[in-house]
């Protein structure tokens, strides 16, 4: 038997739990880290950590002969208890980017990991092998067999032990995604992730996205559209399934249960699951149509048809909790449960995907300016950027959506388009840029309406600096309403 993970107690007794320093847990984990083996590679108990409380987390552990060796205090950070068992030693932790605490199992070798794999099998326990790290290749050897595997709504997960190997295959809506293959000397993964420019390639990855063959070719579009009563919108969602149609990616937290962050594509909707068709016909009970602060019009009519401003949209997929619909002429649309508003969002499929990993970019890198954008309702981004020295993104702009950059600005102007008023968005960190906006802006549009939806810092940080600078006609979300605001016509 190996020293680790016995060793486990040594270190947690020379680290000195009393200490409560946050110093000391950092110092604990990389030493853990380097103590444990490399292969094979620690498993992730999906909500492990909640799930203790309930019987399948102690028969889980019970299965498995795991004690509990420390509670750690909350100052060292987000592991809370260490548990020993046979060659196994696991964590539980806090909740931090996830829904609820994991528990994460190191095992000595593979004959623990099978007996893991038993006890997760027989105790319903989710788990899986974090992938996200691992260098991407071009193609991997399939697996032999399969070890465990776990389904879920939208998904499954199938693991295979070999005795020098682990693989894992993630399949979505039936379709193989990602295949991981750890070995004692490399862990790698096969991800064949959408195609394009650098921030679409480097989005993709980050989200693996991958261009999957459950695409309509376009007399299947044509034969679809028939079936559900929109056969003029033709032509645009031909474009739209050329461009994006297959385009699927996994949620980033418990994949086989929970709704793909990307599904897009006729193919897709038209075979979607029956959780996920439900989904895209739902319509919030507590909707109210007389709400001023709301444009009325945009709810389902039936499978794959909504309606938005008495145009009729086709329903095309999904991208983070936003619907994706295609109209008649082949522009996008998206529209938001949290503002419950739709937006036309590009005119080509390819400035849509560049949009994506904008907002990914802005959303990973650039939080704060993220959660804080100045809504402009004018076109005055061409004014902006001549006013702040920005560079046109072309590869990110067409006729609907435009955009402009430097580094620390983004902006972003939306077209008027059909029940949508025209719009410049404003992202910064910088209160200072966020005056000069509004004052450039104000120049080439005089008493053009800015808003300000944010009670986050940043966003309290510009309403502070433009009520400064004199412009103090701003409604935030510090404000108790904002009625008939025209920025609810497009989504935050």
């Amino acid at each position: 038997m190996p020293r680790w993970p016995h060793s486990v107690v040594a270190l947690l007794d020379a680290l000195g739990l009393a200490a409560q320093s946050p110093e000391r847990a950092g110092q604990w984990e990389r030493e853990l880290a380097a103590e444990a083996p490399r292969f094979p590679p620690p498993l992730t108990v999906l909500e492990g950590s909640t799930r203790w409380q309930e019987p399948s987390g102690p028969a889980f552990a019970s299965t498995l002969g795991l004690t509990v060796e420390a509670d750690l205090p909350a100052a060292w950070g987000h592991v809370r208890r260490v548990l020993l068992g046979d060659g196994l030693v696991a964590l539980t932790t806090v909740a931090q980017h996830a829904p609820a605490g994991d528990l994460i199992i190191w095992a000595a070798d593979t004959a623990a990991l099978e007996r893991v794999l038993a006890a997760a099998s027989s105790t319903g326990m989710r788990l899986l092998f974090e992938t996200a790290e691992l260098p991407l290749v071009d193609a991997l050897a399939p697996p032999p067999s399969t070890a465990h595997a776990h389904r879920g709504d939208y998904g499954s997960i199938e693991i295979a032990i070999e005795p020098s190997a682990v693989s894992q295959r993630l399949s979505l809506l039936g379709l193989p995604v990602e295949l991981a293959r750890f070995e004692s000397h490399s862990r790698r993964r096969q991800l064949p992730h959408a195609r394009g420019s650098v921030r679409v390639e480097r989005w993709a990855r980050r989200a693996r996205v991958v261009r999957t063959g459950r695409r309509f070719d376009d007399a299947q579009v044509g034969a679809y559209l028939a079936e559900h009563g929109i056969a003029r919108h033709r032509a645009g969602a031909v474009a739209f399934e050329r461009a994006l149609g297959g385009l699927l990616a996994p949620a980033s937290y418990d994949p086989t249960s929970r709704r793909p962050s990307i599904a897009l594509g006729l193919g897709l909707v038209a075979a979607a699951p029956a959780a996920l068709s439900a989904a895209w016909l739902e319509w919030p009970e507590d909707r109210d149509d007389d709400d001023p602060d709301l444009v009325p019009g945009a709810r389902p009519l039936g499978q794959g048809v909504w309606c938005w401003g008495g145009t009729q949209l086709v329903l095309a997929g999904e991208h983070d909790d936003h619907f994706v619909f295609c109209d008649d002429s082949g522009r996008i649309w998206s529209w938001t449960s949290v503002t419950q508003a739709m937006e036309v969002a590009a005119e080509r499929g390819e400035v849509f995907l560049e949009r994506l990993a904008i907002d990914d970019e802005l959303w990973h890198e650039r939080r704060p300016c993220a959660s804080s954008p100045l809504h402009i309702f004018g076109t005055v981004g061409q004014a902006l950027a001549s006013a702040l020295a920005l560079a046109p993104v072309p590869e990110a702009s067409d006729a609907v959506v435009q955009h402009w950059a430097s580094d620390e600005i983004w902006v972003r102007q939306l077209a008027d388009c059909g029940a949508n008023a025209a719009e410049t968005r404003f992202y910064t960190e910088s209160s200072a840029r966020a005056v000069e906006a509004a004052h450039a802006a104000r120049s080439a549009a005089p008493g053009v309406p800015i808003r300000l939806w944010s009670n986050e810092p940043v966003g309290v940080t510009h309403r502070n600096a433009l009520a400064s600078a004199g412009i103090d006609d701003l409604q935030t979300l510090l404000d108790r309403s904002v009625s008939a605001q025209p920025a609810l016509r497009g989504s935050i």
